[in-house]
């Protein structure tokens, strides 16, 4: 059995902070160089954080003002019901968004703007590829996948590829919660006319009014079936 130590004893020994602090002093005197080294390195790792998140945030905020400056111009004339002076002015702006300024946030969104622009100046073909490096690039967000294929049906149907339109369709209308189905079956009715097939044109009106009894659209689209009309 282990004897007892008494108060007296237990006095006289060393004390246990006192002897862990002597220990630790002694640990860093014996180390200075390794502690120093690894102050210095969460000092750099410190200061490249900061600078990094200064460059973050001065590659957003440019990218931010150059898309503003090509945003507005095509909204001022859109309020004047006019196209703007120069449509290259634009469309260079938010090219140069894209490509030169990739760590800004507004830069996914450059691709929509540039591809309108391309296909209202006639240049399909480079509105489609625009269109799809976008919808690639935001396909986790549901909304822009769906305004995507919408626009991207437009410009199959400039092209000529009705099929490939109907087909770009399907998603938006045969989903009851898309908040673009009534436009897309508004679409998909006139597609079905110009592919050459009036009963399916028919059946997409009557889906339509099925699910959008009043919706604005249906005079049109049953204009459009009236052209096929003996």
């Amino acid at each position: 059995m282990a004897k007892k130590l008494t108060r007296k004893e237990l006095l006289k020994g060393p004390d246990e902070f006192m002897t862990f602090s002597e220990r630790a002093v002694s640990y860093v005197q014996d180390h200075t160089r390794a502690f120093v080294f690894a102050g210095v390195t969460v000092a750099v790792l410190i200061l490249g954080y900061i600078g990094g998140s200064w460059y973050l945030d001065y590659k957003d905020r440019r990218g931010q003002e150059i898309y503003n400056q090509a945003y507005y111009a095509l909204r001022n004339a859109e309020a004047l019901g006019e196209k703007p002076e120069d449509p290259a002015v634009p469309a260079d702006l938010f090219r140069k968004v894209s490509s030169e300024h990739r760590l800004a946030r507004v830069s996914v969104l450059a691709l929509p703007q540039l591809a309108s622009l391309e296909f209202q100046e006639g240049r399909v073909g480079e509105a489609i590829e625009l269109y799809r490096t976008f919808k690639e690039e935001s396909r986790r967000d549901k909304a822009y996948v769906a305004m995507t294929d919408l626009a991207m049906a437009a410009c199959l149907e400039a092209k000529g590829q009705y099929d490939d339109a109907i087909e770009g369709l399907r998603p938006i209308t045969g989903d009851p919660e898309s908040f673009l189905r009534e436009q897309a079956l508004v679409r998909l009715v006139r597609l079905h006319r110009l592919n050459g097939q009036p009963e399916k044109a028919r059946e997409a009106h009557e889906t339509l009014a099925g699910a959008f009894p009043e919706s604005y659209f249906l005079s049109l689209t049953e204009g459009v079936l009236e052209l096929d009309a003996p």
